[in-house]
């Protein structure tokens, strides 16, 4: 509820994102002449217009259908603790994210008994796109761990994959805003949906996933890229396409670190590794985390996940919905790519890259301003540009925007050589 001659609702919404992580957004935002006052001048909550009755909500309701979209309205308001759903509320704007999407796939599995995977939530995040998905109309589209993020578009279609994590939900919103001129593809690690064993080389999920990024697109040429680790297995991936013959127009890496020599470790014990995930929650968050590795030692592997779900939801770094069975593939993923990355070791790449560094004055890593790519690149196919944001805002706002404008000009800019080269 805000007070306010002129606001906008969905400009109050706008400006929230910018400041909060997506699930403490506002679902609706009610503007009111003045806060209702009790005798003693406090607000009376009980005095304020229900969220459903105000216009904003009225006009942008509209209530599912009986049968399947009934259903899923009722799934989307239970994980999201959300009084109703529309047929076209999108899951993640109402506050959805990765976690909880894995609470709706495993609910409509038990409900349908559909197979859905949870790819099919982000390619499909509103009831009805999701009925009809159930339904066959999109379900023989894409393939394995391919997600698309946005369908529309002539130009050369953009890759990119995973950060440690392995879900695509961070690209959501770069996806969104990068605009309608081209496809948007991300990849999802296999064993997020926790129906198979996380793999752990960079080359292994590079081959695979060229492999289904061929079936996507038989041939090139490419865009590939990814954020932090996201893009070290894009860089490999550039690798097995050259090695297979094809054309990656190119490669960006973003605030991404090629793994030295000076590196090989093996992957952190569980109680360094929940921590480690603590930070990352919490620094997207915009916080910084004060769990420490000393609070899980001594507990069982189930014991310190519980410990971590608990201590991340109440710093609000997790929604309350979240349950600790949400977080054991996440754990078993992020585990699996640490391991990946502690023991791969690059090779020559000789196609363009693009570096894009964040700017994070906090940063004190001793390595060259190419984050360690001068090594395996030619200089004169190795561009560093600096964008603004550190390692996590990097990908929200107020930093998006001029990110994705930035990956527009230069996308355009190579379409453009790749035509005049045609034409010669």
């Amino acid at each position: 509820y805000v007070v306010g001659a002129g606001l906008d609702a969905s400009a109050v919404k706008e400006g929230l994102r910018k400041k909060l992580p997506e699930y403490l957004v506002p679902t609706v935002v009610v503007v009111l002449e003045a806060l209702p006052l009790t005798a003693n001048g406090k607000v009376d909550r009980r005095a304020l217009p229900a969220p459903e009755d105000a216009a904003q909500a009225a006009e942008e309701y509209e209530a599912p259908r009986a049968g399947t979209e009934a259903k899923l309205a009722e799934v989307f308001a239970e994980v999201l603790g959300a009084k109703r759903v529309g047929r076209k509320d999108d899951f993640f704007e109402l506050g959805g994210h990765s976690l909880l999407a894995t609470q709706v796939v495993a609910r409509v599995r038990a409900l349908t008994g559909v197979d859905v995977p949870l790819r099919a939530l982000f390619e499909a995040p509103t009831v009805v796109q999701l009925a009809s998905w159930l339904e066959g109309t999109r379900a023989g589209g894409v393939v394995r761990d391919c997600v698309t993020l946005q369908a529309e578009g002539s130009g050369t279609p953009v890759f990119f994959v995973h950060a440690v994590g392995g879900a695509v939900g961070p690209y959501r919103l770069l996806a969104r805003t990068l605009g309608t001129e081209r496809p948007f593809f991300a990849f999802q690690a296999p064993g997020l949906d926790g129906d198979e064993t996380p793999l752990e080389q960079v080359e292994a999920l590079a081959r695979r996933y060229v492999a289904s990024m061929r079936v996507v697109r038989p041939d090139g040429p490419y865009i590939l890229g990814g954020w932090s680790m996201g893009g070290v297995i894009a860089f490999e991936m550039a690798r097995e396409l050259e090695r297979q013959g094809q054309q990656v127009e190119q490669l960006v890496l973003l605030d991404s670190f090629a793994p030295g020599d000076e590196s090989l470790m093996t992957a952190p014990e569980d109680a360094l590794l929940l921590t480690g995930m603590a930070m990352d929650l919490a620094r997207t968050a915009g916080a910084e985390s004060t769990l420490r590795p000393e609070l899980l030692m001594g507990l069982t592997e189930d014991e310190q996940l519980a410990r971590f779900a608990e201590h991340a939801r109440v710093a609000n770094w997790l929604p309350p919905e979240v349950q600790d069975t949400d977080l054991r593939a996440w754990r078993d993923v992020t585990r699996a790519n640490l391991r990946a990355l502690s023991t791969y070791r690059p090779g020559p790449y000789a196609g363009r890259m693009l570096l894009l560094r964040a700017k994070d004055a906090r940063r004190e890593r001793a390595v060259d301003a190419s984050h360690g790519w001068s090594r395996w690149v030619p200089q004169a196919q190795l561009k560093l540009e600096d964008v603004a944001g550190d390692h996590y805002s990097v990908l929200r706002e107020p930093y998006l925007s001029a990110l994705t404008s930035r990956l527009a000009r230069l996308l355009e800019d190579e379409e453009a050589d790749e035509d005049r080269d045609a034409g010669t």
